[in-house]
């Protein structure tokens, strides 16, 4: 029998009600063009920094994105303060970033330059 392995991904956990599956869509787009997968929980339930903080330590890569129902995005790493993610994003307002967002995220991972 073979045995699985998990791929090394980013997390991201996303309220289950999220008002735009396409929010998601490109925080995964984000991730993947910078060559790094991305998985989903859309199961998640709490705030943005929360979830992101969850999701870094859940990953084997320390990088975690929260994004909340309540317009927030975050994107956490795990050795830093629950309190202090590395990035937050208002969606409603700066929705378009959202793809960049998810490329720092990648580019933290890669140790490249973060893009603004």
């Amino acid at each position: 029998m073979l045995s699985q392995t998990a791929v090394p991904s980013i997390k991201l956990y996303a309220n289950s009600d999220l008002e735009s599956p396409e929010l998601v869509q490109e925080i995964l787009c984000g991730a993947e063009e910078e060559g790094v997968p991305c998985e989903l929980d859309a199961s998640a339930e709490g705030a943005a920094v929360v979830l992101a903080f969850r999701a870094a330590l859940d990953s084997v890569l320390g990088v975690g994105i929260g994004i909340d129902s309540k317009g927030t995005a975050a994107v956490h790493y795990s050795k830093l303060p629950e309190n202090s993610p590395l990035f937050t994003l208002n969606y409603r307002i700066d929705g378009e970033k959202l793809r960049g967002l998810a490329s720092n995220a990648a580019r933290l991972v890669k140790g490249m330059p973060f893009v603004l």
